[in-house]
């Protein structure tokens, strides 16, 4: 009885595991974590292990847009509602960074497609890693500049507010501004940056 309780418990903790692993992999091919010059899935884990929080007002629509990407996995994933609900009660807890920076890319790229089936989403994940200047941590090159205590320090700054009144060490640095980027929410963040790098389609 004993053995078959334990058996049970280790085949229960491989599928939790294997749920959570596969579902980082599908989060990885959105961003595109495995690129043709180097593979940045390191930084991915980290990021992935870090959860996302916000203490301005709407800062949590982010989270829920993060979450929303664990319904889209397990409707993809799974043939019954019931084997749908199981993956979401393993996928269960709060957004982390990476799925946060994922769907946020998800939202830039609507604003900025003037074509409806172009997914370039990986694109905008890739152009706010640069800008948190993330991109130096390769899997090559991740313990060799920083590792994950850089890495946790940029999040930091990013989670905390404490880049420039510009926004410079966050997702969105902008070259003019009216208002201290360290108040605004995210998504305005994202508009007003939008505005200034990017041709927004009417």
């Amino acid at each position: 009885m004993t053995n078959n309780r334990v058996s049970s418990g280790v085949t229960n903790l491989t599928l939790i595991q294997k749920a959570k692993g596969d579902y980082f992999n599908w989060l990885c091919e959105k961003a595109c974590i495995n690129r043709e010059e180097d593979s940045y899935y390191i930084l991915a884990k980290t990021l992935h292990e870090k959860e996302f929080y916000g203490f301005v007002p709407n800062d949590e629509n982010r989270a829920s847009d993060g979450q929303e990407l664990r319904k889209e996995y397990a409707r993809e994933e799974t043939d019954t509602s019931l084997a749908e609900r199981a993956v979401l009660d393993i996928l269960s807890g709060p957004c982390t960074v990476f799925e946060m920076l994922i769907a946020l890319a998800e939202r830039i790229n609507f604003i900025l497609s003037s074509e409806k089936d172009s997914d370039n989403t990986a694109e905008y994940f890739w152009e706010m890693i640069r800008n948190l200047k993330l991109d130096e941590l390769s899997d090559g090159l991740y313990f060799e500049n920083g590792g994950t205590s850089r890495c946790h320090r940029v999040l930091n700054t990013l989670l905390m507010r404490t880049y420039t009144r510009k926004g410079v060490g966050g997702l969105f640095p902008l070259r003019k501004c009216k208002e201290d980027q360290r108040n605004v929410e995210i998504w305005y963040q994202m508009c007003a940056y939008l505005e200034e790098n990017h041709r927004i389609p009417d």
